[in-house]
């Protein structure tokens, strides 16, 4: 059996914790957004993720949010929310 790289491990394990603080409520998302990205820069600065002997620096990890899917769905989170706003009122 091939055990998860512990970068999969750490990623899996910051994921429920996000999701915690989203859900509660207890901070705001923007600032549970902006720790998580910091946190990513942290660790991808200080542990570079490598593979076969290529290394991969915060330039590749920057790059995957540019991927066409990722920015078609935060498109249409905003969307959605414009609407939600607009139809109902600001929450």
């Amino acid at each position: 059996m091939i055990l998860p790289s512990i970068h999969a491990i750490g990623l899996l394990l910051l994921t429920p914790l996000v999701f915690y603080f989203f859900a509660t409520g207890r901070l705001p998302m923007t600032t549970v957004a902006l720790a998580l990205l910091v946190g990513l820069v942290a660790i991808f600065s200080l542990f570079p993720y490598s593979d076969g002997g290529t290394s991969f620096g915060l330039q590749e990890v920057f790059s995957s949010f540019g991927n066409d899917a990722l920015v078609a769905i935060c498109a249409l989170m905003i969307l959605g929310r414009g609407l939600l706003v607009t139809v109902s009122g600001p929450h």
